[in-house]
């Protein structure tokens, strides 16, 4: 819970910084800004150190006890059965490839809607931070996937998108789309968005568990992570507002596709 309103302490002010007469390559140029700026955000400021220890300490319960005996048990338990496993699998794809993003996007351009347009943007630069944090961690040699561990499924047989990244299941792509986009949801939408998208990526969380793809802590290592994205981009998002005797002054960055810089404007 600390760690949700870590993330959700930053608010978007995006409808006061863009101009509206932005085009979609001054918004791919937005999110390389905030891909690049809020993965150094992550590292760089205490509140990212805090969600960073959050995530490592939820991620470390789930090694208490026999991690292979909590594995099976909640294989054999079939909860949402195979059905429920094919869910799971293309729904985390699927959420994590963009298709959301495009929704939101298209919609907030054809409605001129500031929310949807900055939502899609910022969904977009946390699926770009936390897929590519997940390909560099997974080359580490932590452990296998369950089935693969147990000599049930040949990595030979895994599906194309398991066999491109490294051997380790730790931590789980499917997760990232799913659980990015309920955090963004709460910070954008509130609960009427933001639980069935919660719901959803809780889903397919236990789903890839019982489907013997990912250990517990692979899907709580993954949900760590996203949220650590989460803010960080949201972080990058807003503007630097520097106090003075007098009043404040605000520094806002911005690009487009003849350049960038900043803005200052100030109140006094």
């Amino acid at each position: 819970m600390l760690a949700l309103l870590l993330c959700l302490q930053v608010t978007t002010t995006a409808a006061q910084q863009r101009d509206h007469t932005h085009e979609v390559g001054d918004d791919i140029v937005e999110v390389l800004r905030l891909s690049g700026v809020g993965f150094l955000h992550q590292f760089i400021h205490w509140e990212a150190a805090a969600l960073w220890g959050t995530g490592a300490g939820a991620t470390a319960i789930t090694f208490i006890g026999d991690e292979d005996e909590r594995q099976l048990g909640i294989e054999h338990a079939n909860l949402v059965g195979s059905g429920g496993e094919a869910v799971g699998d293309v729904g985390g794809l699927l959420l994590g490839v963009g298709i959301v993003n495009a929704g939101f996007y298209v919609a907030g351009r054809l409605s001129d809607n500031e929310r949807a347009i900055h939502f899609a943007l910022e969904l977009s630069a946390v699926q770009v931070i936390a897929n590519l944090e997940t390909l560099g961690i997974s080359q580490l040699p932590l452990h296998e996937r369950p089935v693969e561990a147990r000599g049930e499924v040949l990595r030979e047989e895994q599906p194309f998108f398991n066999v491109i990244r490294g051997r380790s299941s730790f931590p789980s792509g499917h997760v990232i789309g799913p659980a990015a986009l309920a955090i963004k949801s709460w910070q954008f939408y509130g609960w009427r968005l933001g639980l069935p998208t919660s719901l959803a990526a809780a889903f397919v969380g236990y789903a890839r568990i019982q489907e013997g793809q990912h250990y517990v802590s692979d899907v709580i290592g993954s949900y760590a992570l996203t949220l650590v994205a989460c803010w960080a981009v949201s972080s990058a998002a807003n503007p630097f507002t520097l106090e003075t005797a007098g009043g404040s002054l605000r520094v806002v960055p911005y690009a487009h596709g003849q350049g960038g810089g900043v803005r200052a404007v100030g109140w006094f």
